[in-house]
């Protein structure tokens, strides 16, 4: 009797078995699933040492669906300097998108004046496709609440308010096709004008230009870039609004931020390739991948609208370097340069820079 009892138990539990895995899932379950599908998800950390320039920089890019947070932070000891800078925005209704930000810094301009900083504030944006899949342009209505102060100056009332902006961005690139092509074109360029009303004191248009073309091969990569900054209108402009040049990533060989000021051109040709690759060298945590050779030819000048149009206030620096490539743990890409720079100026000495970047 027992033995019938359990041949009907085990009868009876692989029917239900066999019907329960030929149930389909309810509509509501697929679509579950489906939305599960497709919401993306990743986190992208960042992480910058540059020595002697003593400047610290640290990101992070988190993504999720249409919406994204980008935060950044800059810390030098040295030259008085700190960055705060986070920004949160959403794509929504095809080409529209809106963006929260709050930017706090604490440095030094002009030499020894110090001051401190804060903008906050919303950008209301819209771009269109993808013309012809190279080319587009985009339109950024910005409204900007800011404080400003000298820390060494006890005449200066700190300057506080609203300020309107209107940003007109006209792009193209080959990365709009999102694929991984050998050659990576960048052009673009963005007329930031700040409109004056009741609510909104300063009055001012600038253009900025970033040209930049990539050419990677089998184991070299050849860098063109130039990045320009120029102010065509100035009835009233803040004091912050300036453009530095003078590190190892923008003008090699000369002091952090050595010059500035209204009118910026920037020029820099970087040609890295590989002398050892496929190493799988281990050593504790770290896998080392390959090193690499980098000669650096930068040519640069800030100032105003005169010294940028003489050729002979230009300043040119010189680098090379070697450029270690590894894995932190077999799967995070981590690099240090040795590199030293020379500026072709008299009465400067080479300058060595130890960078660790991931």
């Amino acid at each position: 009797m027992e033995k019938r009892i359990t041949i009907i138990l085990i009868l009876i539990f692989f029917t239900v078995y066999s019907l329960a895995e030929n149930v389909s899932p309810s509509a509501d379950e697929e679509m579950l699933e489906l939305k599960l599908k497709e919401v993306h998800f990743s986190i992208t950390p960042s992480f910058k040492l540059v020595v002697p320039d003593a400047s610290v920089k640290l990101g992070l890019k988190q993504k999720i669906g249409d919406t994204q947070l980008d935060a950044e932070t800059e810390y030098n000891y040295l030259y008085n300097k700190i960055n705060y800078n986070i920004q949160y925005s959403l794509d929504f209704l095809l080409t529209y998108y809106v963006k929260f930000y709050d930017a706090i810094n604490f440095e030094q301009i002009y030499f020894k004046e110090k001051y401190i900083q804060r903008n906050k504030g919303i950008i209301l944006g819209v771009h269109t496709p993808a013309l012809f899949n190279y080319f587009q342009i985009r339109e950024e209505l910005k409204f900007d609440n800011y404080y400003f102060a000298k820390l060494n100056s006890t005449s200066f009332l700190p300057d506080t308010g609203n300020t309107i902006f209107l940003v007109t961005w006209f792009e193209f690139s080959n990365a709009f096709l999102q694929k991984n092509d050998l050659q990576m074109i960048y052009a673009g360029v963005n007329f930031v004008k700040s409109i004056s009303s009741d609510i909104s004191f300063y009055n001012y248009l600038s253009m900025n230009i970033l040209f930049e073309n990539n050419f990677r091969f089998d184991s070299s990569l050849m860098q063109f870039k130039y990045e320009g900054g120029f102010l065509l209108e100035r009835f009233s402009l803040p004091l912050w609004e300036v453009y530095r040049l003078g590190s190892f990533d923008k003008l090699i060989g000369y002091n952090y931020d050595e010059f500035q000021g209204f009118y910026k051109n920037f020029f820099r040709i970087k040609y890295e390739w590989a002398i050892l690759e496929k190493l799988n060298w281990e050593l504790f945590w770290f896998l080392f991948n390959r090193i690499n050779t980098l000669i650096i030819f930068d040519v640069g000048c800030a100032g105003n609208d005169n010294e940028v149009m003489a050729i002979n206030n230009y300043h040119v620096g010189i680098g090379l370097g070697l450029k270690f490539e590894f894995l932190f743990r077999k799967r995070t890409p981590v690099s240090i340069t040795l590199a030293i720079g020379q500026a072709i100026k008299q009465d400067k000495y080479p300058i060595f820079y130890f960078v660790h970047e991931f």
